[in-house]
């Protein structure tokens, strides 16, 4: 359990995380949900996201930074991070992974992880924030164009159990992360993103 996100939900199929989360937006309670499929999934500009069921890890966490608006990157910042430092606890250290600014996990070129975060904001604060993690698991193909742009972690050889146990390594690595944003931590959060991207955010 979570000591950050303790309202913890699990849903068979939903629409978005993102969306589901939105209810929960007046509640003022860190949350996070977990489905099995989505059926509209989405990524930056409207696009969707390919959310096939049992094959992906499809999360989205709900919090309440209270950052000054201008900090609102480093949510994405820390979810790529927090994904790659997952897959490399699962056993991918060999995996050559990369960062790709401002919301993408890349192995070999190709996109295993998009997130998407959204946002609403008090005069020049950031009020809540919901980030939603989608991660390729156990994909075997793509349809259409996206058998070019994506992979998963069983096509480049790494097995992952059950998306719940990936979950519960990426929630741990993204807490951790955004502990140290809360201790002011931002350049060092910063460096490592650059790091892990080779390129400013």
């Amino acid at each position: 359990m979570s000591s950050l996100f303790k309202q913890f939900d699990y849903l068979q199929t939903v629409n978005s995380t993102n969306d589901y989360l939105k209810t929960f937006v007046e509640d003022g309670e860190p949350r996070m949900v977990v489905a099995q499929e989505q059926k509209a999934g989405k990524g930056r500009y409207g696009r969707g996201w390919h959310s096939p069921p049992d094959e992906g890890l499809y999360v989205s966490y709900l919090l309440y930074p209270g950052w000054k608006v201008e900090r609102a990157p480093f949510l994405n910042m820390i979810s790529g991070l927090a994904v790659a430092h997952t897959i490399h606890e699962q056993g991918g250290t060999g995996l050559r992974l990369k960062l790709k600014a401002p919301n993408d996990v890349l192995i070999e070129g190709k996109k295993v992880c998009g997130i998407l975060s959204e946002m609403g904001t008090l005069h020049d604060r950031i009020g809540w924030a919901i980030i939603g993690i989608g991660v390729n698991l156990s994909q075997k193909d793509f349809p259409g164009e996206l058998s070019h742009k994506a992979t998963s972690l069983r096509l480049q050889g790494l097995t992952v159990s059950h998306p719940l146990d990936f979950c519960d390594c990426l929630t741990r690595q993204l807490e951790r992360l955004y502990r140290q944003l809360e201790k002011g931590n931002w350049e060092v959060i910063q460096a490592q993103f650059e790091k892990m991207s080779g390129v400013r955010p």
